[in-house]
């Protein structure tokens, strides 16, 4: 082992001359600060420069970092820099793909795409949903090509082939929009059932029922320091009353 450690690693230009541990010593340095850095699997490290020992470090260090080294020309123009560059970045994080048509529609909230996901919110009504696959019935405020759009974004996120479609005959369910109407609705009507409701209705004529709250709603809003409520109710002022 004595005669491995005094064996030459690196000699360059006659001027440097560096071991196989003092070879070995720069690189985990580098490594660790590279780590240090925030540098890790996957990431790209770009070496702009003539030839160097420094270089050989580098190579060496991204591998135990698990980055990527990528040495570049420097007699290369601006453009052809910037084609190299954009091809050696890393792919972006794919998405697991959506199980539900209500999940996929989440999907586009999650990657800042509001405009598509209002349009599949309101003016989407959904055939069939599987996997890859979205047929839809668009309503009159959808714009022509939201298919395409769709699909073309499905697929860059999440790294698969998607068949997205337009269906010919078939009506297709409500919107999203006109289902969670259609619940808040049902729900307003079973809450104006409730005896304890009825109750206070007639007990303040003139009062309305304007929100309804679930528990875990006042468990947040306690955690908030505001005041829980279950139903948020309000009288309507009559004529000839001083407003407060």
């Amino acid at each position: 082992s004595g005669d491995v450690e005094a064996m030459t690693a690196l000699f360059v230009d006659g001027a440097v001359r560096l071991t196989y541990p003092e070879l070995d010593d720069r690189v985990n340095r580098l490594a660790n600060g590279l780590r240090t850095s925030g540098v890790g699997a996957g990431d790209r490290l770009v070496w702009l420069g003539q030839n160097s020992h420094r270089l050989l470090e580098l190579l060496l260090a991204a591998a135990k970092t698990g980055a990527v080294c990528c040495p570049v020309n420097w007699r290369q123009t601006a453009d052809e820099l910037a084609f190299v560059l954009d091809d050696a970045a890393p792919a972006a994080e794919t998405a697991a793909v959506p199980k539900s048509f209500e999940g996929l529609v989440q999907l586009f909230w999650d990657r800042k795409e509001g405009r598509l996901a209002v349009h599949l919110t309101e003016h989407v009504h959904l055939v069939r949903y599987a996997p890859g696959i979205l047929e839809f019935r668009p309503g009159a405020l959808a714009p022509p090509k939201l298919a395409g759009s769709v699909g073309r974004h499905l697929q860059d996120w999440t790294g698969r082939r998607w068949m997205v479609s337009v269906s010919e005959g078939e009506a297709g369910a409500p919107t999203l929009a006109e289902q969670r109407q259609a619940a808040e609705a049902a729900e307003r009507d079973e809450v104006l059932k409730h005896p304890l409701v009825q109750a206070a209705l007639e007990t303040f004529p003139g009062a309305e029922l304007l929100a309804i709250r679930r528990k875990a709603e006042d468990a947040e809003a306690e955690a908030d320091g505001a005041e829980p409520e279950t139903l948020a109710a309000e009288s309507a002022p009559k004529k000839g009353d001083a407003e407060a």
